[in-house]
């Protein structure tokens, strides 16, 4: 006697990025064959960012979830975008046997990069420290920022300061004490200035190279343990198929 089992897959996509392209998760083919479970889809989607792939069964009628343990194939982490995909899972394996309708589905949440790379690098270029303190989460790393313009700011005044003593030199014409003093006044003003300035363009060559350099690790996953058929008020996509055997 022909026994018919019915599979509703439900595909989530849960994305971290608010500027990310939505990508869609499209099956391609759904059979058992009273063996093994065989899922073909397509993530459609040009992020390079890899996904997370999961997939939740559960008996029809009680809600009961089926822990499936041994599926294999494209599932898990760092499944990128594309088609072809595969999941297979053979109830058996885990100790298994299907002998009701059953619901299946299907989810994957895009991995997210911890920061903006690029804009990180466009805000410690403007002030040091600020790239820092938005990968960091907000810690007052912008202090090194006001440290190196102050550093510039008062290179830049004493520079200016060691010119002034320098053309009082120059016009020492036949004091040559005073003349010898004011001279060593403006080298002392000048080298003090040079120190400034090179002091706060470390702190800003080392910022920039920090920020460049810093692993971007992708952010924990948040929804996993979600259970709900709706996220921010976008509902499932419901395809059902049934197949006889």
């Amino acid at each position: 006697m022909k026994k018919t089992l019915l599979f509703i897959a439900a595909f989530l996509i849960l994305s971290g990025s608010i500027n990310a392209q939505q990508p869609l998760i499209k099956l391609v083919k759904l059979d058992f064959d009273s063996r093994k479970l065989s899922v073909s889809y397509d993530i459609d989607s040009d992020a390079r960012d890899p996904y997370y792939v999961w997939i939740e069964i559960g008996k029809k009628n009680s809600g009961e979830k089926i822990n499936a343990k041994s599926l294999t194939g494209d599932i898990g982490e760092g499944i990128q975008a594309g088609s072809g995909k595969l999941v297979e899972w053979v109830p058996a394996a885990d100790s298994i046997i299907i002998d009701e309708d059953v619901e299946i589905e299907i989810k994957a949440e895009k991995y997210v990069k911890s920061f903006n790379r690029g804009g990180a690098i466009v805000m410690s270029a403007l002030l040091p420290g600020l790239g820092q303190t938005r990968i960091s989460g907000g810690k007052p790393w912008w202090v090194t920022g006001i440290t190196a313009y102050g550093l510039f700011a008062g290179g830049f005044m004493i520079n200016k300061s060691a010119n002034d003593d320098y053309d009082q030199y120059l016009q020492l014409k036949e004091d040559e004490v005073a003349r010898e003093k004011m001279y060593t006044q403006a080298q002392q003003k000048m080298n003090l200035a040079g120190a400034f300035i090179i002091s706060g363009a470390l702190i800003w060559t080392t910022n920039m190279i920090w920020v460049a350099s810093v692993p971007n690790r992708y952010r924990p996953l948040k929804n996993l343990s979600m259970t709900s058929s709706t996220f921010d008020n976008k509902p499932l996509t419901m395809v059902s198929y049934r197949i006889n055997f």
